[in-house]
C-alpha cells in the first residue's frame, strides 16, 4: 500500500484547521477525545505533539506497534507515518500541531538537533510530577 501525505484537515474533519496551522504556525487542539482511525497510515508535513491525559490508544508509528497511555508525551516529526487503530472510550489528550514551515524555521535556530532521540521511539511516559508540571 502506498502512503501519501494527507492534509491535517482530513484528520480532524475540518476544512479550516490546515489554513489555521499555516497561518499561525502552531495550533493547540485541547480535549481531543479520539485518535483518527482510517485503516491506513497518515503522513503529514506537520510536527505533532500529543500529551495523553486519560485513556489509551493503539496503532503504528513507522509500521511499528505503539501504545499510548495516560501521562504519555508523543513526538511525531514531519514525514513519519502514524496509523491509529484503537482509542479507548475514556481517551483525552491535548494535541499541538506545528506547521512544516514553522518547524523548519525552529530547526534552523537550534544548533543541536534532538530529533534523533524521537525517530525510533516517539513515546515518553512521564512520571506523575513531570506530567503535573506540564
Amino acid at each position: 500500500m502506498e502512503n501519501s501525505k494527507k492534509s491535517i484537515s482530513a484528520v480532524f474533519d475540518s476544512e479550516n484547521i490546515t489554513a489555521e496551522v499555516e497561518q499561525k504556525g502552531i495550533v493547540v487542539v485541547d480535549d481531543m477525545k479520539r485518535m483518527p482511525e482510517y485503516g491506513e497510515p497518515y503522513h503529514s508535513a506537520e510536527m505533532v505533539l500529543l500529551l495523553c491525559h486519560e485513556g489509551s490508544a493503539r496503532g503504528e508509528y513507522d509500521m511499528q506497534p505503539i501504545a499510548i497511555h495516560a501521562n504519555d508525551f508523543v513526538v511525531i516529526y514531519p514525514d513519519h507515518s502514524l496509523l491509529a487503530t484503537e482509542t479507548s472510550p475514556d481517551f483525552r489528550a491535548t494535541l499541538i500541531i506545528i506547521s512544516g514551515s514553522f518547524y523548519k524555521e525552529l530547526s534552523r535556530q537550534f544548533i543541536y538537533d534532538n530529533s534523533v532521540i524521537f525517530h525510533h521511539q516517539p513515546i515518553f511516559h512521564l512520571a506523575s510530577g513531570q506530567y503535573q508540571c506540564i
